[in-house]
């Protein structure tokens, strides 16, 4: 009787143990999703900020690129992506995000590098070329934005409701 007893204990102890070591990995999965899901939501929110500054910057030279010596003008444009971190923020979309991120991030990179050589050629802020940099621009943060949305789970955005940053 007490083998059957001590046999019992061993076998209830070996399903404790490994009923907790099979959870613990299930939890511990679950918190390396959360975390992946946090550093690619990180990355996009500083990809986003860094976007919308060189934009910003791109806009505020245009206002005066006719003005402007063409040299300081170069020099200004290189430093708007320098000072936003577009750069680093990118390459940290291209490591984490899925492709359809990351392509649609590369669209909006190169429409910035369009806005940047408009500015470059002296566009000023409304002029023809400058307002369609914007256009690509604007339409392609959307198509990012969607994909972005996708990536973390969130609803679509609804298309009643003018999202992109037009002018």
């Amino acid at each position: 009787m007490q083998w059957f007893t001590l046999l019992s204990t061993l076998l209830g102890t070996a399903i404790g143990v490994a009923s907790t070591l099979i959870s613990e990995r299930f939890r511990s999965k679950e918190a390396r999703l959360q975390l992946h899901q946090a550093v690619r939501t990180e990355a996009y929110l500083s990809f986003l900020q860094s976007m919308n500054e060189s934009a910003g910057a791109f806009r505020g030279l245009a206002l005066t690129a006719a003005q402007a010596p063409p040299d300081q003008l170069q020099e200004s444009s290189r430093q708007v992506f320098k000072e936003s971190s577009l750069y680093v923020t990118r390459e940290r979309i291209i490591l984490f995000a899925p492709n359809s991120v990351a392509a649609a991030m590369n669209v909006v990179f190169n429409s910035l590098l369009q806005m940047q050589e408009a500015v470059n050629l002296r566009c000023d802020r409304y002029s023809p070329e400058f307002l369609s940099c914007l256009n690509k621009y604007a339409d392609s943060v959307q198509m990012l934005r969607s994909e972005m949305r996708k990536d973390v789970g969130a609803e679509p955005l609804r298309n009643d409701v003018e999202w992109a940053p037009h002018g």
